[in-house]
């Protein structure tokens, strides 16, 4: 009987000690929580707690319910920890472990949504891009970030859009890791939170978290100044030292006198004297109003020949120019309106009172239907279409066979010839009247092009992948007699003491092919392959360098 009385005087003390534990029972906030704001709201229940902390600032606490909103740090892996207290000091501690990820308006319905905001939370896309993402954007140098150059040069390259960039992120190696680290909600988590409590006081009332305030834009006031000055003054935007009068009040309220022209002055509060009225020395500045450009952004390439301009103007319905064009911002000082643009280089440039304006570097590139981003070259024939070698057509057709007039015509854009006066027709088969008569002309004079013996063209004759390499050689000036053909010569279908293996070589040695086992010179070339061709080539190389120069070509 003894023993049976300890063993029950045992359990209920330990029950005793196990019910005076602080419980949380119910939170509104679960573990393993993704997260798109930086404040979060925690709504709790608990029971024998006397003091609640949140991380570690002590929280109000009312009928055994708290309840707070809490800031959390930067994008990326976060943790709230919700510690009990009870009388005796008696610890429970919670961890809530939360993802903060970088949200974009424009993505709700996008399967890609959650990839766009892991590769964006990770610092793959750059914060410029604000809350839209603008899915179907192409490349530009400032989608550039420190963390996605390596794998940015190559996208750029191939002329794609940020959502199919996004996808070509995810496919390498490095980036798969770093998402997955993210997502472990095991790793990378603070495990617990050590807080300096001692049970004598009561919870302290943690502030309520108020947004961020406007900063304090110092005041400007408007003084009119005497009339000695008034001339000199009203016409330059040179600071100048004057003498004015005004009040000494916080609110700078100007002095109503009799004094000429007006002009705005930046007044240090502190060198006011504490009378009424007095003369102080201030510099007097013209304040010209502010010109913000929101859209497009500086250096951009598109492939619309219209673009929309808006920005915001400090001097409410004034007049602005937009290149030529003008237009008025409304009662807000918003503005909104387009610029043509034409293949290649373009300006905008806004532009409004006192000087003001804005310049803006847009690179239009030609723009097929039927060439798609998922073409290789895409990039590259947009690049070639704004250098004027190829047709200005809707449509570019791809697979469509080169023929001798269509290189013909290319090859005297490229190298920039002009076109002769024909008083005759050049071959049997051109007349004088051929469309192409003096592109063929041209490059048959400089043996670009060869012509049958029987003294015809044959303009409509497809171009092979051994007649375009014997044109390359040509213009890149290859001395491809005396070369040597090495031993691990690739084209298996081609004999190494031939002729053309010694062109091959050369090709292959200025980098103008790649090597593969066969090279098929009697293919018939498409246009997509020649444009591929022609962005080896060094002329053509130079001259999209030139295109791509920004600091070039645009203020000229």
């Amino acid at each position: 009987m003894r023993s049976f009385c300890l063993s029950l005087l045992c359990f209920l003390g330990c029950s005793c000690f196990l019910l005076a534990v602080p419980n949380l029972q119910s939170i509104s906030l679960p573990d393993k929580t993704v997260i798109y704001s930086d404040v979060v709201a925690l709504d709790g229940l608990c029971r024998g707690a006397k003091t609640v902390f949140i991380n570690s600032s002590p929280v109000e606490l009312k009928d055994n319910r708290f309840q707070v909103r809490v800031r959390v740090g930067d994008y990326g892996k976060q943790a709230i920890f919700v510690t009990l207290y009870d009388e005796l000091g008696n610890k429970t501690q919670q961890r809530i472990r939360l993802l903060y990820l970088k949200k974009f308006a424009d993505l709700t319905n996008n399967k890609l949504s959650r990839l766009v905001e892991v590769l964006a939370t990770l610092g793959y896309f750059p914060e410029s891009y604000g809350v839209q993402f603008q899915p179907r954007q192409d490349l530009v140098e400032e989608d550039r970030t420190e963390a996605n150059q390596s794998i940015w040069q190559k996208a750029w390259s191939l002329g794609i859009d940020r959502e199919r960039f996004a996808i070509l992120l995810f496919k390498d190696p490095k980036v798969k890791r770093s998402a997955a680290n993210l997502l472990d909600w095991e790793k990378g988590y603070l495990e617990k939170l050590d807080i300096d409590y001692k049970p004598v006081q009561p919870a302290i009332l943690v502030p309520e978290i108020k947004p961020k305030e406007a900063p304090v834009v110092k005041p400007v006031v408007v003084v009119k100044q005497e009339v000695p000055v008034a001339k000199s003054l009203a016409k330059t935007t040179l600071a100048k030292q004057t003498k004015v009068i005004m009040k000494a009040k916080p609110e700078m309220e100007k002095i109503k006198q009799d004094f000429v022209p007006t002009v705005a002055v930046k007044i240090d509060p502190q060198a006011v004297p504490e009378s009424s009225t007095e003369a102080v020395k201030v510099k007097a500045v013209n304040i010209a109003p502010k010109l913000i450009l929101s859209a497009p952004a500086d250096k951009t390439m598109t492939k619309k020949n219209v673009v929309t301009v808006r920005g915001r103007y400090g001097a409410k319905n004034s007049q602005l120019q937009v290149n030529n064009k003008k237009t008025r911002p409304d009662k807000n000082g918003n503005f909104t309106s387009e610029a043509v643009l034409k293949i290649g280089k373009n300006l905008i440039r806004v532009s409004g009172a006192e000087d003001v304006s804005v310049n803006v570097r847009i690179l239009c590139l030609k723009s097929y239907k039927d060439v798609l981003d998922n073409n290789l070259n895409a990039r590259l024939i947009g690049y070639v279409g704004a250098l004027g070698y190829l047709p200005n057509t809707d449509k570019f057709y791809p697979e469509t066979k080169v023929l001798k007039e269509d290189m013909a015509i290319i090859l005297v854009k490229l190298k920039g010839l002009s076109l002769p006066k024909l008083d005759k027709a050049p071959f049997r088969d051109v007349p004088i009247n051929y469309p192409a008569a003096p592109y063929i002309k041209l490059v048959t004079a400089q043996e670009l092009l060869g012509v049958y013996p029987d003294g015809t063209f044959k303009p409509k004759e497809e171009i092979t992948r051994y007649q375009a390499l014997i044109i390359l050689a040509k213009l890149e000036g290859l001395d491809y007699e005396n070369i040597q053909v090495q031993p691990n010569f690739p084209f298996q279908d081609v004999s190494p003491n031939s002729a053309l293996a010694k062109i091959l070589q050369a090709a292959l040695d200025a980098e103008l092919i790649s090597s593969s086992p066969e090279f098929n010179g009697g293919a018939v070339l498409t246009r997509s392959a020649l444009v591929s061709l022609l962005g080896k080539v060094s002329l053509v190389k130079k001259q999209l360098a030139e295109l791509l120069d920004w600091e070039k070509g645009y203020y000229e």
